[in-house]
């Protein structure tokens, strides 16, 4: 005899990583990713904190605040490695340059990618790691890492983010 049993609410289910990364060396020739007309790729610049706050929270990331945020940009390397795309002078796309330790050994981090939900599907969030992660490597990290909640996984779509490779995270 098969139970049927109640479905589970996605607040009760646990959350799960997922972590893709990939060593520099196969990261180096990453394509142009084209942006849609009046969008423009640029690095973070002093003023954008109420609109990558508002990103952040739409996307998601509730718990971001001003004070958080301002602490995060506090890490000069974040702060000159990240990067938005702005439509005029609205943030619609965004991700933080950031470093870890795995394995003994810092690498980069493509740090809360988030969008705007009105702008998904225009290779925003795909513009934005792309320059993070040309920055990253750049500045000789070894590898480029990003981790992520399963349930986010349909914003990242069916093709690996910038040719980083998934595993699951400890």
């Amino acid at each position: 005899m098969t139970e049927t049993l109640p479905a589970a609410s996605a607040d009760e289910l646990p959350l799960k990583q997922l972590r893709m990364t990939e060593q520099a060396s196969a990261l180096r020739d990453l394509p142009e990713v084209p942006l849609p007309e009046g969008r423009e790729l640029r690095p973070y610049r002093p003023g954008d904190e109420p609109g990558w706050l508002e990103l952040l929270q739409a996307a998601g990331f509730e718990e971001w605040d001003r004070v958080r945020l301002d602490a995060f940009l506090e890490d000069l390397g974040r702060r000159e490695g990240s990067r938005i795309v702005a439509e005029g002078k609205t943030v619609v796309a965004a991700t933080f340059a950031s470093r870890t330790t795995l394995e003994d050994v810092e690498i980069g981090v493509l740090d809360y990618v988030a969008s705007s939900p009105e702008h998904r599907g225009k290779c925003l969030g795909r513009a934005v790691c792309t320059a993070v992660t040309r920055f990253l490597v750049s500045r000789g990290h070894p590898a480029v890492t990003l981790t992520t909640d399963d349930w986010r996984l349909p914003a990242i779509g069916p093709v690996p983010l910038n040719g980083l490779r998934a595993h699951n995270a400890p």
